[in-house]
């Protein structure tokens, strides 16, 4: 809390300071002489941007705790007229929810796997038929070891089951069964696809053998998993929530001995692997001729979640504020209007990040960010202080975004940080968005370096 603190003093000395003034101020009048200070401010520091391609990100990796798990997976293939075509396609461990019952006497009725949708990760339009085919595993994962996005895992190319539909967002009714219950109930939940699997199938685990319920470990060893792919190419993506308690394989059967319906669900455990596999190919979108173009860096820039194009800002001239005291470092980015494009449909990023290199060559969260989540502050006191979200422009203007790094950019002047930053979705792996950007010598909605400091005399 201290470190908030500090920052609110901060934003409290910014409001002293005359808006675009770039000759000094003196300040503390009731100062001696030799006391006196000189507060400053300047946003005509240059910058360069450009557009890097696509690279891998990390979708998947062991926890300890099962609130560290990814919740969202994003899904499906996109053909974006500016960012060219992506695919999301996901693997994923089924385990026991406890120990499973006696199949000896069960009859099948129908085995269903659940994908709780998640809606706000949904991205792009919502009226098209979204295609999911489903697919066993023929390769072992190994729950205890990292994943990135350009994994690929061996699977029978039969599927167990597939759908193409109109995906619903509103909520459903689904009957509940329970396990070894006698009492069915209704359930209102929220909203999932539902994907009818082959009956040989729901065969196959009825009559699978006992010892291979023994244990989840057994059950794994035997189920190696599944595979989801997209079967459509969309003006959208979709972005399921594995974790849910209502996700899962849904076995439906009855006993011979009676008529009552039973179920039982196998479920994907936090502690089991979910892997999401991207696949970018910008060169059919406007961004194609942006990537690694410096020169097309001073009208566009742009970003995108998943393993898709990020931005890369050097501030080559920094050293300028040697020997300064930095108030407030804030940088602007306006939202461009690309030909083609549609806000309205492909939002904007929510949540910016600014990134560093740390000494390994590892991008990492720029210092102030990560002050404020050492300090395990929550999403709304991050968006407050180091900003990151789009915000109304002047009348007239164009969305931006505001991002306060004045401990990062600090370091850079006294030469402990590199002079070049990345621009980054937050949480980009379980993620969809993406967002052109205004470049580093737009005429009118040029990247702005803001500065605010102070010169002791």
């Amino acid at each position: 809390m201290k470190q908030s603190a500090w920052y609110i003093s901060a934003f409290t000395l910014i409001t002293m300071i005359i808006s675009a003034c770039t000759d000094p101020t003196e300040i503390g009048a009731d100062l001696l002489d030799g006391d006196k200070a000189e507060v400053g401010f300047s946003d005509t520091l240059s910058v360069i941007a450009s557009t890097l391609p696509p690279d891998t990100t990390l979708t998947y990796f062991p926890v300890f705790n099962q609130n560290e798990a990814f919740r969202s997976y994003p899904f499906g293939e996109i053909d974006d007229p500016v960012f060219g075509k992506s695919r999301a396609l996901l693997y994923a461990q089924v385990a026991l929810t406890e120990a499973a019952p006696s199949f000896e006497l069960a009859r099948l009725d129908s085995v269903v796997l659940v994908l709780p949708l998640d809606t706000l990760g949904a991205y792009g339009s919502r009226l098209e038929p979204y295609g999911v085919s489903v697919h066993r595993l023929t390769e072992v994962i190994d729950p205890n070891r990292n994943y990135f996005s350009n994994q690929r895992f061996a699977y029978d190319p039969s599927p167990l089951g597939s759908i193409e539909r109109v995906p619903s967002f509103d909520s459903v009714t689904v009957i509940d069964h329970g396990l070894l219950t006698n009492r069915a109930r209704p359930l209102r939940l929220p909203a999932q696809l539902r994907i009818p699997l082959s009956a040989q199938f729901g065969e196959e685990l009825l009559r699978l053998d006992p010892n291979n319920y023994s244990r989840d470990s057994a059950f794994v060893a035997y189920f190696r998993g599944l595979h989801l792919r997209p079967t459509t190419v969309n003006q959208g993506l979709l972005s399921f929530d594995l974790l849910s308690p209502n996700a899962g394989i849904f076995l439906y059967y009855t006993n011979s001995t009676d008529t009552l319906p039973l179920q039982y669900q196998f479920f994907f455990n936090p502690f089991r692997a979910r892997v999401t596999q991207f696949e970018h190919d910008p060169s059919s979108g406007v961004v194609g001729r942006y990537i690694d173009n410096p020169a097309l860096g001073d009208s566009l820039i742009f970003v995108q979640a998943m393993a898709g194009p990020t931005a890369r800002i050097a501030i080559p001239h920094v050293q300028d504020f040697k020997g300064l005291i930095v108030n407030k470092a804030e940088l602007e980015v306006y939202i461009a209007n690309v030909p083609g494009d549609d806000l309205s449909i492909f939002r904007p990023v929510r949540e910016m990040m600014l990134l560093t290199k740390d000494r390994d060559g590892r991008l990492v969260f720029v210092d102030d960010i990560n002050l404020l989540i050492r300090q395990d502050q929550t999403r709304a006191i991050l968006r407050r202080f180091y900003g990151g979200v789009p915000v109304a422009g002047k009348p007239g203007e164009p969305m931006l975004y505001r991002m306060n790094f004045t401990t990062h950019f600090q370091g850079m002047v006294e030469g402990r940080k590199p002079n070049e930053l990345f621009l980054s979705v937050f949480d980009r792996a379980q993620r969809t968005t993406r967002v052109p950007l205004y470049g580093a010598k737009h005429p009118e909605y040029a990247i702005r370096l803001k500065v605010a400091f102070t010169r002791a005399q």
